[in-house]
């Protein structure tokens, strides 16, 4: 299947001309930009961490009440329901560990 542009759309308009872009990077000297880029990293390691806290969070409610379940059909649900939880946490929480620096190593407790 061949892209295909909306009618009326001009990329040229739409994009910032490199006499102003340029003016910027030198008055500025790329700091805005890095200045951007670091405001972004950090919004999405917050939302990574928030994303890893909710599945832990989850899941210990989940390991809690476990012991309480007397049916069967209704445990074996649950365990697999864990079980694809601690996948995702582990996703999670390689997600977030993505944004660390290089070399840093971190344990987690439970997975």
């Amino acid at each position: 299947m061949k892209p295909t542009t909306p009618k009326g759309h001009k990329p040229e308009l739409l994009s910032v001309p490199e006499s102003v872009t340029g003016k910027i990077n030198q008055q500025y000297g790329g700091k805005m930009k890095q200045a951007i880029n670091t405001a972004i990293t950090v919004v999405r390691r917050s939302a990574a961490w928030f994303a890893m806290r909710s599945i832990e969070a989850n899941l210990a409610g989940a390991l809690d009440v476990l012991p309480e379940i007397n049916d069967t059909e209704t445990r074996i649900a649950m365990q697999l329901a864990i079980r694809g939880m601690r996948n995702d946490l582990s996703k999670a929480r390689a997600h977030y560990t993505s944004f660390s620096r290089p070399g840093v190593v971190r344990i987690w407790d439970m997975a």
